[in-house]
């Protein structure tokens, strides 16, 4: 297989390798955990032919596991691959058997990579993948409209204090003055 360049800052994209291996290594590449550096590189990077893969960004499947869905029902639903390149290679995605392996663009964290495929994973497409969409609906309400209440030209009033407040409690002191000289008179 020739290699496979994958551009800097590519995103929204997958690529999906059918696996000619036995069930062991097909499995041996499906875990994600990073090996330790004396490990040597993930099992998914050799088999890639790169020096760098992101593997929480790869799924590796068993076809047969995807039951009545199949691998084409499987990248349309499961992964938002695009209805009409999944419609173009439907004879091919149905051909395939046995393991497949789903790389997605997040997998090389941005960076361009070379990849340089072992001979066991062959290629059998790249697909966009649908992007949500994000069309503004506009809505209208009158209760949603800003200021709608009716403008007046006047400022509010405030409302009026009570002029008597002030006698009432100087009423009350001087009976309270009166009480206690009555009390101790």
């Amino acid at each position: 297989m020739s290699k496979i360049t994958v551009p800097k800052n590519e995103h929204g994209k997958l690529r999906v390798f059918a696996l000619s291996m036995s069930d062991d290594a097909a499995q041996a590449l499906h875990y994600t955990d990073r090996p330790t550096p004396t490990d040597g590189p993930h099992p998914q990077e050799r088999a890639l032919g790169t020096s760098f893969i992101d593997a929480k960004n790869v799924e590796v499947i068993r076809v047969g596991d995807l039951g009545p869905l199949g691998l084409a029902g499987y990248l349309r639903e499961g992964a938002d691959a695009n209805e009409e390149e999944i419609t173009q290679d439907a004879a091919k995605l149905a051909a395939v058997d046995g393991w497949v392996m789903v790389v997605y663009s997040s997998a090389f964290g941005g960076a361009e990579a070379k990849l340089d495929p072992i001979p066991e994973l062959t290629l059998i497409g790249t697909y966009a993948q649908e992007q949500a969409d994000h069309t503004t609906i506009a809505l209208e309400s009158e209760a949603a409209a800003p200021y709608t209440g009716v403008p007046s030209d006047a400022p509010s009033t405030p409302p009026k204090k009570a002029a008597g407040g002030s006698l009432v409690v100087v009423g009350l002191v001087v009976l309270l003055a009166l009480i206690l000289w009555w009390a101790l008179g």
